[in-house]
C-alpha cells in the first residue's frame, strides 16, 4: 500500500462524513471537530483551576488573621497570627510586662478604668478576681472619677528568668509620673517595683505574646501587693 492510497479507516470516515453532512471536503469538518475537542479540553482545565482557587481561597478564609492592635496613642503594633505555635520568647516577656503594667498603674483621668480592666482581662481568673475585689474594697474607682491627672509609666530596668517550661519571672523597676490637667501642670513621681509571675498560653487575639499573669508581689508609692504563688515568701 503506497503513501497517496487512504488508509481504510480513513476512507470509511470520509465516508461516513460525506453522508453526515452531504459534503464532498470532510477533512475541513474533521478539523473543526479536532478544534472544537481542543476547545472543550481547554474550558475543563479552566474550571479545573477554578475550583481549585476556590477551594484554596476557602482555606486561606479559615486561617486565623494577622493581627494590627492600635494602641491609644495611635501606634501601630503587628503581632503574628494568633495560632502560632512558637513559644513566648524574652522580648515578648519584656513587651507583655511594660505594657500589662502601664495598665496596670494607669490612672489617667481619660483612659484609667479601661485600661485597667484591659489589664485584668490579662490576668489569670483566680488572680483576677482578687485584683478585682481589692480594687473594689479601696475605693479606687470612685475616686478615678474625680481624678483630673494624667499618668506616665516609665519602665527603667526589667530582668526575665525562666522559671520553668512554661513560666516566666519578670522583674521591673520604674517611675509613675502623675501631671495635672489644669492650669498648674503640677507633677508628682513615685517609684515602682514589681516581680511577674507569667504563664504561657495559647496565642488569641486577646493575648497575642501568648502570656499571662500569673502571680504578682510589688509596691508603688505607698501601696504593695503580695499575690505569690503558694509556698514561697512573700
Amino acid at each position: 500500500m503506497t503513501k497517496s492510497q487512504p488508509m481504510p479507516d480513513q476512507k470509511l470516515s470520509k465516508e461516513v462524513l460525506e453522508l453526515r453532512f452531504n459534503h464532498k471536503q470532510p477533512e475541513i469538518w474533521a478539523q473543526a471537530f479536532s478544534a472544537n475537542a481542543r476547545v472543550w479540553k481547554a474550558c475543563w482545565a479552566l474550571l479545573f483551576l477554578l475550583a481549585l482557587s476556590f477551594a484554596l481561597n476557602i482555606v486561606q478564609a479559615g486561617r486565623p488573621a494577622n493581627v494590627i492592635i492600635v494602641d491609644k496613642l495611635g501606634q501601630a503594633e503587628f503581632y503574628h497570627e494568633a495560632a502560632s505555635p512558637e513559644p513566648p520568647q524574652d522580648y515578648e516577656a519584656k513587651h507583655f510586662a511594660e505594657y500589662w503594667l502601664k495598665l496596670f498603674l494607669s490612672r489617667d483621668a481619660i483612659t484609667a478604668k479601661e485600661d485597667l480592666a484591659q489589664a485584668l482581662t490579662l490576668m489569670n481568673p483566680k488572680l483576677q478576681d482578687k485584683i478585682r475585689t481589692r480594687l473594689i474594697d479601696s475605693g479606687e474607682l470612685d475616686k478615678l472619677r474625680d481624678a483630673y491627672v494624667h499618668s506616665t509609666i516609665r519602665c527603667t530596668d526589667v530582668q526575665i528568668s525562666k522559671t520553668s517550661k512554661d513560666r516566666k519571672l519578670v522583674e521591673v523597676t520604674g517611675i509613675r509620673i502623675f501631671t495635672a490637667l489644669d492650669s498648674s501642670k503640677k507633677k508628682l513621681s513615685e517609684p515602682f517595683h514589681f516581680q511577674l509571675v507569667l504563664d504561657a498560653v495559647s496565642r488569641t487575639e486577646q493575648t497575642p505574646n501568648g502570656l499571662m499573669v500569673r502571680f504578682i508581689s510589688g509596691k508603688w508609692g505607698n501601696e504593695n501587693i503580695n499575690e505569690n504563688e503558694p509556698n514561697q515568701p512573700g
